[in-house]
């Protein structure tokens, strides 16, 4: 249990590195992101601007993975890029992220 604790904190800790700096790359979007982690699922959701009400802002599910431990699994079950931030292989690169660590501590990666 500790060993998947720590395997879903690294994630995270990679996530986080690979994604801060489009905070300030789409800062006139207003891009935030945020992580809700548990000891076997991982969501990032991500938040941009409200394009018909400036005081709201659109929340939607970047990344979504279940991590399966006992299987030597992760699996993601739903990516999503918004429009604004598509045609520069973030998607590509943020699972690529989670692929390099699923590698090296030989998990199988769907």
């Amino acid at each position: 249990m500790n060993e998947q604790i720590s395997f879903v904190k690294e994630i995270e800790k990679r996530i986080i590195n690979f994604l801060e700096p489009y905070k300030k790359i789409y800062e006139n979007e207003l891009f935030d992101f945020f992580i809700d982690s548990q000891t076997d699922m991982l969501e990032i959701w991500g938040n941009h601007k409200n394009k018909y009400n400036k005081d709201e802002k659109t929340n939607f599910i970047l990344l979504r993975m279940n991590i399966h431990q006992e299987w030597n699994q992760i699996h993601i079950s739903n990516i999503f890029i918004s429009q604004f931030m598509q045609h520069n292989c973030i998607g590509k690169k943020l699972i690529n992220e989670v692929f390099i660590l699923a590698e090296r501590i030989i998990m199988n990666f769907f």
